[in-house]
């Protein structure tokens, strides 16, 4: 039996390794060992579809890919802590079961991946195709019940896709391929005209759109800031910027996306 939890310093010194510390522990000495799986005993059954306390009708998972599970537990599922997924070897299988069975072989929830083996990657991508934004305003949308619900049932029943959303005081900017911008527009137009809602569309310039990813964003204060500085200093606009835990996705003008793409990942990497 080898304790968990525990490590050592560059100075080799005994410490502690942290908030989810067990599991990372778990984790690496499964890698060292070349264990073919490491089994997480806990208190819960499994990964679950949501909280149990909060909705009876929560099931458990089969299986979850290792970028779910983070993503899953830096919005608060307490199951895993993020750090310890960080360190789970792709080549080794990997579960969550409950205590209570009494048996490691019982089936609980199958941990899949990760994707790639560096766990601190940051993925930067620029979107391939030219995106149109359009912008509906209207009075007072924030307090407006069902109105992105309106907005996406008339894109879902044109078999339109959306790129990006964001809502403020008084408008929804959405960004769609250009070619099929024309055709959002049209129909999106006639939400317009047809209620008392929104009072006007505008489809405007072309956007470039460039995301960046990383499962470390989280713990990574003045993310954002790394970002938008170079293009502040090199003069570039944002159109607009969206974040999560882990992703920020950054729109600008089409004509500034190679560059802005350069400059962000000339920043990061």
């Amino acid at each position: 039996m080898v304790c968990g939890f525990l490590g050592c310093d560059v100075d080799g010194s005994v410490t502690t390794l942290g908030r989810g510390g067990s599991d990372v522990s778990a984790f690496l000495i499964g890698h060292c060992l070349g264990a073919d799986e490491v089994v997480i005993v806990t208190d819960v059954k499994g990964v679950m579809s949501t909280d149990p306390r909060k909705l009876n009708t929560a099931r458990k998972l089969d299986k979850i890919t290792v970028e779910e599970m983070i993503d899953l537990a830096n919005y608060g599922a307490q199951v895993l802590h993020p750090n310890a997924l960080r360190y789970k070897d792709p080549n080794i299988k990997a579960k969550i079961i409950s205590f209570e069975y009494g048996d490691l072989r019982v089936q609980g929830t199958d941990i899949i991946g990760p994707a790639h083996e560096e766990y601190d990657v940051i993925t930067i991508t620029k979107c391939d195709d030219k995106l149109s934004v359009l912008a509906v305003v209207g009075e007072n949308l924030m307090n407006q019940q069902c109105i992105i619900a309106q907005i996406t049932q008339k894109v879902c029943e044109n078999k339109l896709n959306i790129y990006g959303i964001s809502t403020g005081e008084s408008s929804i900017t959405l960004f769609f391929k250009e070619d099929e911008a024309i055709k959002a527009h049209e129909k999106l137009h006639d939400l317009v005209i047809g209620g008392d809602t929104l009072s006007s569309i505008s489809l405007g310039q072309k956007i470039a759109m460039i995301s960046v990813v990383s499962h470390d964003f989280i713990d990574t204060p003045g993310i954002i800031a790394s970002i938008t500085k170079p293009l502040h200093e090199n003069e570039i606009n944002i159109v607009e910027l969206s974040s999560s835990q882990t992703a920020v996705v950054v729109f600008v003008d089409w004509n500034d996306g190679d560059k802005a793409y350069d400059l962000i990942k000339e920043t990061l990497q």
